[in-house]
């Protein structure tokens, strides 16, 4: 039985395939303190947690800024803008 550990840091270039961004905008995160990290033998690592804590951030962020898709009306189906416009 083997049991798989999840890692508790990875290095930026981990970072940035987790959050499909580059890797500048890692370090930005990271000079903006958005990601924790810290040196170890000349190495960058970065938390988990504050990567996750990133996702949920953004995740928060979206909710509160969903908004209807511009040109509809609330309820409004394709089909029947497409009948009005034509018309």
């Amino acid at each position: 039985m083997t049991t798989e550990i999840e890692p508790l840091v990875t290095d930026p270039k981990g970072a940035s395939v987790a959050l499909h961004e580059g890797l500048t905008a890692v370090w930005k995160m990271i000079e903006t303190s958005e990601l924790e990290s810290y040196v170890v033998s000349n190495r960058r690592k970065i938390t988990m947690a504050s990567i996750k804590g990133r996702i949920a951030r953004k995740l928060a962020e979206a909710t509160t800024k969903i908004r209807p898709t511009p040109g509809f009306k609330r309820g409004e189906r394709r089909a029947n803008r497409a009948e009005t416009v034509a018309a």
